[in-house]
């Protein structure tokens, strides 16, 4: 081989190796140059609040994320839009997530506790409801969404309470199903549990799921599709300090939380009664509660086998 095919070699290996210095140094700055652009699922009810709060505060525009929020009440539908990349952050009952073994990593949590509750019974005015002993063959209105957590509910209550019947209702309906005959009592979570006492619902049980399911009951999980974070670590790494932000504005400022949770539901009516449930930032999540749970729902999913590992997020 001549002298200069020997150089032309050498330039061309010089060039690659150029190519492939910018590609380490410059992709990276340019990649964080971005914004990132995402859907994410919410459902109607308190457990959302921390994704309200991140947008509307701002955090997600401050971490340049650029989101397209939905509203899916169907947990059903925003577990499967997780896992086929429909969305790729949302928040999901507890038993959605250790019920199979699901691409998902959980970032935080929300839990009611007779202290904090997400949610309640309430009897309907003029009817014979005073407390849990009286729903027996009663019908009890719900929303859609929260199905779940009421059978849950239900198989837990005393053995003497049977034949209870379902009544799915939509927000706009609440106010009416406490003054016609539909339904004798209710079973609704926050927001919805304050705007029903407003209007003169009666409490019988707050936090019935931790006060006959399980103390601290675990509500729901902050979950990010896994594959995202393999992907897109910058993306997931902005988007998780976004919800963090949100979790310590909401702690720290928690009227404002109240008056923004009624605010996104139209709600004009007095906070008095309205109640957040306890949001838990990843190293906060109580650990020891959903253990339990898994357990006495015999759900065959190990806790921490989806909750995320802090490293993760910091590549």
């Amino acid at each position: 081989m001549s002298l200069a095919a020997k150089e032309r070699i050498l330039d061309i290996l010089i060039i690659l190796a150029a190519i492939g210095l910018a590609v380490v140094i410059i992709y990276p700055q340019y990649k964080m140059s971005q914004p990132t652009k995402v859907k994410i699922a919410i459902d109607r009810t308190v457990v959302s609040l921390p994704i309200l709060v991140a947008q509307e505060k701002g955090y997600f525009a401050n971490e340049k994320v650029i989101v397209e929020l939905s509203t899916v009440e169907d947990p059903y539908e925003r577990s499967q839009g997780l896992t086929n990349g429909q969305y790729v952050f949302t928040v999901l009952p507890w038993s959605y997530v250790l019920d199979e073994e699901h691409p998902y990593r959980v970032i935080g949590s929300a839990e009611t506790r007779q202290l904090k509750p997400a949610e309640a019974l309430l009897a309907v005015s003029k009817r014979r409801v005073k407390e849990v002993r009286d729903l027996r063959g009663k019908k009890i209105g719900l929303l859609p969404e929260t199905e779940h957590y009421f059978d849950e509910l239900k198989a837990n209550l005393p053995s003497r309470v049977t034949k209870i019947q379902k009544v799915f209702i939509e927000p706009d309906e609440i106010i009416g199903a406490i003054s016609n005959n539909r339904v004798h009592a209710l079973f609704l979570f926050e927001p919805y549990r304050s705007l029903a006492i407003n209007y003169g619902a009666k409490v019988i049980q707050d936090a019935p799921l931790a006060y006959f399911v399980q103390r601290s009951y675990p509500v729901a999980a902050f979950c990010f599709a896994q594959d995202f974070i393999e992907r897109d670590n910058i993306g997931a790494r902005r988007i998780k300090t976004a919800i963090d932000a949100a979790f310590r504005h909401i702690i720290r400022n928690t009227g404002e939380a109240k008056k923004l949770m009624y605010e996104k539901q139209n709600f004009e009516e007095s906070l008095l009664h309205a109640s957040l449930v306890e949001f838990q930032r990843l190293r906060e999540i109580n650990r020891e509660a959903l253990q339990s749970y898994a357990h006495h729902l015999d759900l065959p999913v190990v806790p921490d086998s989806v909750i995320a590992n802090p490293v993760e997020f910091e590549r």
